[in-house]
């Protein structure tokens, strides 16, 4: 089965100019899924794997519980935090930062044009796409061993 990794999603055209800003050690991290968060308690709405994309509009008037909920999110297993600034929230503060290199929990920085519908199209069309690669290789390559096993057994 295809899996996509987080430092991979830097590759996908949606995410060009994201910038990994913390955790860079998490970058292997499997993408099970992607979400959005619209709430400030958001570890109830999600699922291990996901990464959460968001513009930190419900903890726009507390910067400093960014930091909490980088941990709160790498609790909960996710993969990794995107974030939209610009609009709301202009930075990512420190603390959060720290959380985030300390628990290998990447947080990506993304451009404030990039629609997050996009980004989840983009994140769910690469393993799918991959995955019909390998389907339709491993369809040739069962139909090539059948031909060579057909021919050996004459």
């Amino acid at each position: 089965m295809a899996v996509l990794h987080v430092g991979e999603l830097l590759s996908l055209p949606v995410l060009r100019g994201a910038r990994v800003l913390a955790g860079h050690r998490g970058l292997a991290r499997e993408v099970a899924g992607v979400n959005v968060m619209e709430v400030p308690d958001i570890e109830a709405y999600v699922h291990p794997g996901e990464v959460l994309l968001t513009t930190l509009y419900p903890l726009r008037d507390d910067l400093a519980g960014v930091a909490d909920l980088v941990r709160r999110l790498h609790t909960a297993a996710l993969s990794a935090l995107v974030v939209r600034l610009g609009r709301y929230v202009d930075h990512i503060p420190a603390a959060a930062v720290e959380a985030a290199d300390e628990l290998g929990f990447p947080i990506i920085v993304v451009n404030t044009h990039i629609a997050f519908n996009d980004v989840i199209s983009a994140s769910i069309s690469k393993p799918v796409a991959v995955k019909a690669r390998c389907s339709r290789y491993r369809r040739c390559r069962t139909a090539s061993i059948s031909r060579i096993v057909a021919v050996r057994t004459y």
